[in-house]
């Protein structure tokens, strides 16, 4: 396990406790959606799902020479189904909220990973101090639904 993969389990993992500490049913949501990026980061299944991808693209043409085209409408559907999600469901009282955003954005980053559209894995792989920019970005969501989960109003002190 390297340095990225370390801090990107670290920082899920206690964004999964905090979320199941609070024992509503509301809170299952994010925890299993950081829990399950746990999980994918000691099996590397998003590689897995990327490689089904390509295979599929290739296999339809898609992924020849002059892919812009293609990436550019992937993008921008992803964007608005992004931005749907997060005014649909990033709603909710006492730091669930937060805890939702930050489950959207991992499984957003997830995605991004799965279905790689080469030049935002030029980003996500941008070393940035000891780690990838893709783990900051982990631990920036996961910092977000710790923060709700552990810091939301209505939570028992």
């Amino acid at each position: 396990m390297n340095a990225t993969q370390l801090a990107g389990t670290i920082a899920c993992a206690t964004a999964a406790l905090a979320c199941a500490s609070r024992r509503g049913v509301r809170w299952y949501v994010p925890s299993a959606a950081f829990a399950l990026m746990v999980v994918d980061l000691q099996v590397q299944g998003r590689y897995a799902v990327r490689t089904i991808v390509e295979n599929f693209l290739f296999a339809h043409g898609l992924a020849a020479a002059n892919r812009r085209p293609f990436q550019v409408i992937v993008l921008i559907v992803a964007v608005v189904a992004l931005a749907w999600l997060i005014r649909r469901f990033a709603r909710g009282p006492g730091g669930l909220r937060e805890a939702r955003l930050g489950a959207i954005l991992i499984l957003a980053l997830w995605g991004l990973e799965a279905v790689s559209l080469h030049q935002t894995d030029h980003i996500m792989w941008l070393q940035a101090g000891p780690i990838l920019l893709g783990g900051w970005l982990w631990i920036a969501a996961s910092a977000l639904a710790t923060y709700g989960a552990l810091f939301g109003r209505g939570r028992r002190r």
